[in-house]
C-alpha cells in the first residue's frame, strides 16, 4: 500500500512537470501573437517589428527587411499591417498601407477645404468648397470602409492561426495518449 502511494506521487509530479513544460512551449508558440511595450513607449510585435509614435502623431514601423520605416495614421492600422506582413499576406498589407496613406491625404485636403470655405468671400467659392468638402468626406468614408475590411481580415487571420495552434496541440495530446 505504501509503495502505491509513492508511485502515485511520482505520477503527479511528472504531470505537474509536463504541465510546466507545455506552458513554456505554449508561451513560445504564442510569441508570434505577442506585443511588448518598453519604457519609451515602443511596441515590439512578434519579437521583430518595432512600432513607435512619432512627434507628429503618426506611428512608424521599423523592421530589419524594410529599407525605411513605414508610417501609419493609427496604431490599429500599424498593428494590422504588421500581422498581415508577418504572415506573408503582403498584397493585403500593401493595400492597407496605401489606404492609410490615402486617408492621410484626404484628411489634409478636408482641413484645407474647410479653412478655405470659412474664409470664402462670395457665395460661389463657398459652394465650391462645400462641394469639395462633401467629396472629401465621401472619399474618407470609402477608404475607412476598405480599411475596416483589411483590419477584419487581419483579425480573422490572427484568430485562425490561434485556432490552428490549439488544434495542433490537441492532436499532439491525442497522439501521445494513444
Amino acid at each position: 500500500n505504501c509503495n502505491m502511494k509513492g508511485k502515485h506521487m511520482n505520477r503527479e509530479t511528472a504531470k505537474k512537470r509536463l504541465g510546466e513544460i507545455l506552458k513554456r512551449e505554449m508561451i513560445k508558440e504564442l510569441q508570434h501573437l505577442y506585443i511588448k511595450q518598453d519604457k519609451n513607449g515602443v511596441y515590439t510585435l512578434f519579437n521583430e517589428y518595432k512600432v513607435k509614435q512619432n512627434t507628429d502623431g503618426y506611428f512608424s514601423i521599423t523592421y530589419k527587411h524594410f529599407e525605411q520605416p513605414k508610417t501609419f495614421s493609427s496604431i490599429r492600422h500599424a498593428v494590422s499591417f504588421t500581422v498581415l506582413h508577418k504572415h506573408n499576406n503582403t498584397t493585403q498589407a500593401r493595400e492597407l498601407e496605401q489606404l492609410d496613406n490615402k486617408l492621410s491625404s484626404v484628411a489634409v485636403e478636408l482641413r484645407q477645404h474647410k479653412r478655405l470655405m470659412q474664409h470664402s468671400k462670395d457665395l460661389d467659392s463657398f459652394f465650391i468648397f462645400e462641394t469639395k468638402i462633401q467629396s472629401d468626406t465621401d472619399k474618407k468614408q470609402f477608404i475607412l470602409k476598405e480599411l475596416r475590411q483589411h483590419i477584419n481580415s487581419s483579425k480573422r487571420f490572427q484568430d485562425s492561426l490561434f485556432d490552428q495552434k490549439l488544434e495542433r496541440d490537441k492532436a499532439l495530446k491525442f497522439r501521445k495518449r494513444r
